[in-house]
């Protein structure tokens, strides 16, 4: 009975563990396809959990985020956060900005958006 217990509690860890999505891989993605990463300073973050706050009544827990440029300078934005109403409030407000030929997704805790193609690199 313990080994079954056992058994099935890593086999629960392996599937969380595997179903989360890393902002890491997603850089690899894009770097792989090409794409100059460049890192969202502190400040910045700290400015964007400011207005998560603030400004849309979140939690404010961005606690990474970068950005993606290819050799025709289009542009691929990653942010990485830790609580799901914060990726929830997040993902709205970026979806009604997004310009023509742009698209947002979410792969975990991990907000996705920018040009069609740079998005199907990063969460691949």
């Amino acid at each position: 009975m313990k080994r079954s217990l056992a058994l099935l509690v890593c086999i629960l860890l392996m599937i969380t563990l595997c179903g989360c999505a890393n902002i890491n891989d997603m850089k690899k993605n894009l770097e792989k396809a090409g794409y100059e990463i460049t890192e969202m300073s502190e400040s910045k973050i700290a400015s964007l959990n400011s207005d998560m706050v603030y400004t849309y009544n979140g939690k404010g827990t961005i606690i990474s985020g970068c950005y993606g440029t290819d050799k025709n300078g289009n542009n691929v934005f990653m942010v990485e956060l830790t609580d799901r109403d914060d990726v929830t409030i997040l993902y709205r407000e970026l979806k009604s900005q997004l310009d023509n030929g742009q698209i947002i997704d979410i792969k975990g805790k991990v907000i996705v958006y920018g040009y069609a193609d740079g998005v199907k690199q990063a969460i691949k």
